[in-house]
């Protein structure tokens, strides 16, 4: 097996790891969180894979799906599928769209943060009240709440699942 096909199927695996991960383990696997904490109590939103929230405990704070990253996902379950399918039949040209394609889900989620598309990150952009506060990767205090938010694992999964893929794509 050529370094093509592995690196393919890492990346292959990698995508639909950062899905489905992001459901059953969305506390350490969901492509976006946030959590407020104070000393007895820590609430978390996740956003899943598929622009879905699971709140933990559960709450109904946020109602809507993530259009955006809804997309996200299926572009990423379709881009493995292609990277799968260009493995077995050798070609290069699918092995790349399928790659690329798995680019796009987390790229779909950081384009909804960037224009606040979204009910979620409308949300999490309630706390650019603060100045210099960033909505991929921050903090802020308001007593006796620490409020967190940041790209997750999930997230940084399908990064590399799309940059694997076109790696492994191009090298097939």
């Amino acid at each position: 097996m050529g370094f093509g096909k592995v690196v393919s199927i890492i990346g292959a695996a990698l995508g639909l790891s950062s899905i489905i991960l992001s459901f059953i383990f969305p506390q350490w696997f969901s492509w976006f969180k946030h959590e407020v904490v104070n000393i007895t109590v820590v609430q978390g939103y996740y956003l899943t894979g598929f622009g879905t929230t699971n709140a933990i405990p559960p709450s109904g704070a946020i109602s809507s799906i993530a259009i955006l990253e809804l997309i996200g996902g299926i572009l990423v379950v379709l881009g493995s599928i292609i990277c799968i399918v260009g493995i077995t039949k050798e070609t290069k040209k699918l092995g790349l769209i399928g790659g690329i394609l798995i680019l796009l889900g987390p790229i779909l989620l950081v384009t909804d943060f960037l224009l606040v598309m979204s009910e979620y990150a409308q949300w999490v952009d309630f706390y650019q009240i603060v100045p210099g506060s960033n909505i991929f990767w921050d903090s802020i205090e308001i007593l006796p709440f620490t409020y967190y938010w940041n790209l997750w694992i999930g997230f940084f999964l399908g990064v590399s699942a799309g940059v694997l893929g076109i790696i492994g794509g191009v090298a097939l």
